[in-house]
């Protein structure tokens, strides 16, 4: 008997990603996975980093409430591409 058209291609495709080098190596960094968008409009940390975060947080820096720096780094930036313009 057949079996499920779409379990095949499921099936199909996994092997696809397991057999290219660099599809595999972007699977196994999350990178197949959307990532959320920040208040600034810019993309939020790859899957991988928040898995570390959260199993290995003696990796980062201790910041409860966020980056303290990030509304500097904001205004450096934007200051840095008018001058560029």
């Amino acid at each position: 008997r057949g079996g499920s058209v779409r379990a095949f291609q499921r099936v199909a495709a996994a092997n696809e990603v397991l057999v290219d080098v660099e599809k595999r190596r972007a699977y196994d960094e999350g990178e197949d996975i959307e990532r959320e968008a920040q208040q600034d409009g810019s993309e939020g940390s790859c899957h991988r980093k928040k898995i570390e975060q959260k199993y290995f947080p003696e990796r980062f820096d201790f910041e409860p409430f966020g980056d303290p720096h990030s509304d500097r780094r904001e205004r450096e930036t934007r200051e840095h591409r008018q001058l560029e313009r």
